[in-house]
């Protein structure tokens, strides 16, 4: 009985010995709190920690609060309605080698605007599923794809000839644009 209670005392000693090394950022009771040491009150006199703050909620219906939020690049757009495939690549440490190397996961994402286009550099988070396999929404997109960029920089060239030269194919570019 008599030892159990030294080792009580050893394990609060120490505790508080860390408590004054290390100041309490989080609102946790514990035992050396509840007690009138010099810890407790130290700890009041810190300022109280800074509140979460609340995520604003997302642009979809399937928004949850604590998203996850990934980036990676698109694969496959077009072929689904609404949906996009994103390539998420990370890299990881072997555990007996201690060799870094890539790891690519695939996600199905929601996209309701269907404004990606495969390259394009996105970011996505999860939220409540949309179907069997879609579990993540579009958030932005980070990168343009070069094609797109390039198609861009055409239509903006192109608009200008088409305007100055007045060949009358203009109609023919538009229903290629």
């Amino acid at each position: 009985m008599a030892t159990r209670t030294i080792y009580q005392q050893i394990a609060r000693q120490t505790l508080q010995k860390h408590q004054q090394q290390v100041p309490r950022l989080c609102n946790c009771r514990t035992f050396a709190s509840s007690t009138n040491s010099p810890v407790a009150s130290s700890s009041a006199t810190l300022s109280s920690p800074p509140t979460p703050t609340v995520p604003t909620p997302g642009p979809s219906k399937y928004y949850l609060p604590k998203g996850l939020v990934m980036t990676g690049i698109v694969t496959s757009a077009g072929k689904m309605r609404q949906t996009a495939t994103v390539t998420v690549e990370h890299r990881r440490t072997h555990t007996k080698t201690l060799k870094e190397f890539n790891v690519h996961h695939k996600f199905l994402v929601h996209d309701p605007t269907e404004t990606t286009v495969v390259g394009d550099r996105v970011s996505i988070r999860n939220c409540r599923p949309v179907s069997r396999r879609k579990r993540f929404e579009l958030v932005e997109v980070l990168q343009g794809a070069r094609e797109r960029t390039e198609s861009l920089a055409a239509q903006a060239g192109e608009g200008d000839k088409v305007a100055g030269a007045g060949t009358g194919n203009e109609e023919g570019v538009a229903a290629k644009l």
